[in-house]
């Protein structure tokens, strides 16, 4: 039996060089943190925001399910890591909260290109590569 697929938006930077939270920032109606959401959650079981310590309260972040980063100032494989050690059990599809071009086209291929025996699969930095597992 292969595991479940949840999903991660990676929401729990501290977006110092932007000056101002990444996941607020308005795509058309949405935030990009509610855009990604949107986009992740018909292809998982459960969808899940990563969120720092001191964002659980955060009233764009309180609208999902969230996992709370265990280690501190490791920047994005902090969430991964909560994710992984709160249901060790499941895959994860995990995205940036600031991704405002992809789409779902872009999130099937790679679903398509998924392989469950490997341990990830991602896309390569070439627009012409297509996703492959690792």
């Amino acid at each position: 039996m292969s595991a479940p697929l949840y999903g991660l938006v990676l929401a729990g930077g501290r977006s110092t060089r932007m000056g101002q939270d990444k996941a607020a920032l308005r795509v058309g109606a949405r935030t990009q943190l509610e855009q990604a959401m949107a986009l992740l959650a018909p292809h998982v079981e459960r969808a899940f925001v990563s969120v720092r310590k001191d964002q659980h309260t955060d009233p764009l972040r309180t609208g999902f399910e969230q996992i709370e980063d265990t280690r501190e100032n490791l920047g994005p494989i902090a969430g991964i890591i909560a994710a992984q050690q709160r249901f060790p059990h499941c895959a994860w599809l995990v995205l940036a909260c600031d991704l405002p071009l992809l789409d779902a086209a872009t999130l099937a291929c790679l679903l398509r290109a998924r392989a469950p025996e490997h341990l990830a699969t991602a896309f390569r930095s070439s627009h012409d590569q297509l996703p492959e597992p690792l």
